[in-house]
């Protein structure tokens, strides 16, 4: 943040003063000052989009570490295909994938969630003790000095679904 801050006043700085002409011993006019806001925005703007795309790249180096995990309690838990698709005058595509819907309890009240299994690390976990919960776990920048100078954002989470032994079903057919 700092440095799309920086770039950005810099930017507007300089501009107006190369517009205005501040050093020279001239007289300027009122409406070189207006000139030298329009200009020194614009400059601005550039200054800080170039600013953002520095700090994004710095973003990637920044060190990443896995948070502490979310534990929900779990009301209900299937697998499932995901099957959607378009259809128009008689063409169209159908595309599936393997997804996880569970409800899991948040006060009086039951919050349903999906799950697509291309698009997450999902792990389901078989206990002998304990109630059913969904833990989850992001891969998130550590938070230091660098977050005032970077643009980064978590990268990747993990969903574990502990369950009781033997509510896993296979091999079945349909």
């Amino acid at each position: 943040m700092v440095i799309i801050i920086g770039f950005a006043l810099a930017g507007f700085v300089l501009m107006f003063l190369f517009v205005t002409d501040l050093g020279s011993k001239t007289r300027t006019r009122s409406d070189d000052y207006v000139s030298g806001a329009l200009f020194g925005l614009m400059a601005g703007m550039i200054s800080g989009l170039i600013g953002s795309g520095i700090a994004l790249m710095l973003g990637l180096f920044t060190p990443m570490n896995w948070s502490e995990p979310k534990v929900y309690q779990l009301a209900a838990m299937r697998s499932d295909t995901g099957i959607h698709g378009s259809f128009f005058l008689g063409s169209g595509q159908v595309n599936g994938g393997w997804v996880y819907r569970y409800y899991v309890k948040s006060g009086n009240a039951l919050v349903p969630g999906q799950l697509n299994v291309n698009e997450n690390n999902v792990y389901v976990v078989e206990i002998e003790q304990g109630t059913p919960r969904l833990e989850v776990i992001y891969y998130c920048p550590i938070k230091d000095w660098r977050q005032w100078f970077v643009i980064t954002g978590c990268r990747g989470s993990s969903f574990s679904f502990f369950v009781p032994k033997g509510s896993v079903k296979e091999g079945f057919d349909i």
